[in-house]
């Protein structure tokens, strides 16, 4: 029994650092999200072209919502942390999609 005890939960990366995404961000992408798979689902296109889509559009949404928060300010093209998270989700969901 002790063997249980001593074992920790694996941290997960899934939401680091969610919190420094703008807030309107998650609920476009979201709807991207939905619309890429649904043309998936029907055979429009593939899960590697929805992917790319996604990484495009999404790129695109979270510039337009930083710049939106900053008011009015332009963003920054260098990657940080927000715009990681998108590249990390997008890897993340190619592998789970591919299993």
């Amino acid at each position: 029994m002790a063997a249980f005890y001593s074992l920790k939960p694996s941290q997960s990366n899934m939401y680091k650092d969610f919190d420094k995404l703008p807030q309107e961000f998650y609920m476009k992408f979201d709807g991207l999200t939905q619309q890429e798979f649904q043309s998936v689902t029907d055979g429009k296109i593939t899960v590697s072209e929805a992917l790319d889509n996604l990484q495009t559009k999404g790129q695109q949404i979270l510039l337009e919502e930083k710049s939106r928060e900053g008011g009015g300010e332009k963003a920054d093209p260098k990657p940080d942390v927000a715009d990681q998270t998108i590249e990390g989700s997008m890897s993340s969901t190619a592998s789970m999609t591919m299993q």
